[in-house]
Formats: C-alpha cells, sequence, structure tokens
C-alpha cells in the first residue's frame, strides 16, 4: 500500500515538473512567431464627412440613448452625468453629478454608463 502511494507522488512530481518545463518552451516559441500585421481599418465612402452634434463637453467618456431617444453623456473628471435632448443641451443640466469621482488618472474617473432599457 505504502508502495503504490509513494509511486502516484512520484508520477504526480514528475508530471508537475513536466509541466513547468513545457510552459517556458511554450511560451517562447509563442513568442518567437513572426508578428502578425495589423488588418485594414474599414474604408469610408469618399463622400463622407463628420460634424459636429453637440459640443461643450469635458472629456467625455461614454454614452447611452435612453428609449425616448435622448441622449445621456458622462464626464470622466467632472463626474457629471449631462442630458442631450433633439441634439442640444437639455435645460436641466447636467442631470447628476457623482461627487468625490477620483480622476488622477488616464483610466480612473467616471468611465461609462448603461441604462437598464426595461
Amino acid at each position: 500500500m505504502a508502495r503504490g502511494r509513494a509511486r502516484r507522488s512520484e508520477r504526480s512530481a514528475t508530471a508537475r515538473i513536466g509541466a513547468l518545463l513545457v510552459a517556458p518552451l511554450a511560451l517562447s516559441a509563442a513568442l518567437a512567431l513572426p508578428a502578425r500585421e495589423a488588418r485594414s481599418q474599414g474604408v469610408v465612402p469618399t463622400d463622407f464627412a463628420d460634424s459636429l452634434v453637440v459640443g461643450g463637453f469635458n472629456f467625455p467618456t461614454g454614452f447611452t440613448f435612453l428609449p425616448d431617444g435622448r441622449v445621456l453623456v458622462v464626464e470622466q473628471g467632472s463626474g457629471k452625468v449631462r442630458l442631450i435632448v433633439d441634439g442640444a443641451h437639455a435645460a436641466i443640466d447636467p442631470v447628476a453629478t457623482l461627487p468625490g469621482v477620483r480622476a488622477t488618472g488616464g483610466e480612473q474617473g467616471l468611465l461609462g454608463i448603461a441604462v437598464d432599457q426595461g
């Protein structure tokens, strides 16, 4: 009985050592492969023109549409939630301000918004 346990222990130790040897080899093989060329971006029609819909934001980072067609826009550093109605800022603007938003780094602050459509 003790021999069986010893053999299983030896096998599991051998398997662990094998895994420790194979993982770095697989990683180095993957890194040695040539980098694939990036795929091209979508093609925009030649007569395409972009235009400003609504301005006056301070680092807008996300937006979502409400069921009635209005738009909520969030500003990263200020923590403001702004409401856009018919292509202009709403009379009540901002509709909310989230106090205490930390935005000292590039990926901090208010970064997105989602609305329950139900």
